[in-house]
This record gives structure tokens, C-alpha cells and sequence, in this order.
């Protein structure tokens, strides 16, 4: 299992950390894996292409992958998620 820091932008925030949004489409660019846990976090980016993290973070175990290019542009992967704990950090990316 590993975990990977993510950057999630704040419009989609509230509504992953409440388990409204439970999946992530994303660039497979780090060999995602079922049970590889993801740090979501909150990122605002300004209109000049700028920006910052707000320090709120919430986690999700990857629990299915579609990465199929009939329906997804190659390279990206659609993940399905479940909400979990804070894990230890032993293997973060």
C-alpha cells in the first residue's frame, strides 16, 4: 500500500469529504493500486495560476480503477474510494 499526497481542488472538497463525491479522476502517472490510500488536499489556485493549500485534509482508500480508453482519455484512471482514518505515513508519495 502507499499513500499519495494529492492536491484537491476546493470546489470539489467539501462534497469528497462528506462522501457526496466518491470517486477521483486522475492522471495515472504514479501506478495507483486497490487499497492504496490517498491524502486529499484542499488546494486553492488564484486566476494568475497561483496557489495554496488551506491545511484541510481527508483521506480515501482507492477500492476500484477503471482505466479504460474507450471511456477515459489514455493515461487517466477513474478511481472509486471509500473514506477511512488518517493512516500512519510510512510509504507516502
Amino acid at each position: 500500500m502507499k499513500i499519495h499526497k494529492l492536491k484537491l481542488n476546493a470546489k470539489y472538497y467539501e462534497d469528497s469529504e462528506r462522501g457526496i463525491k466518491t470517486f477521483e479522476i486522475r492522471k495515472n502517472d504514479r501506478d495507483y493500486k486497490i487499497g492504496d490510500v490517498l491524502e486529499l488536499r484542499e488546494y486553492i489556485e488564484d486566476i494568475s495560476g497561483l496557489g495554496y493549500y488551506t491545511g484541510n485534509a481527508h483521506w480515501k482508500v482507492i477500492t476500484y480503477i477503471i482505466d479504460d480508453d474507450l471511456y477515459l482519455a489514455p493515461g487517466y484512471v477513474c478511481f472509486g474510494l471509500s473514506p477511512i482514518a488518517e493512516p500512519e505515513q510510512e510509504d507516502a508519495e
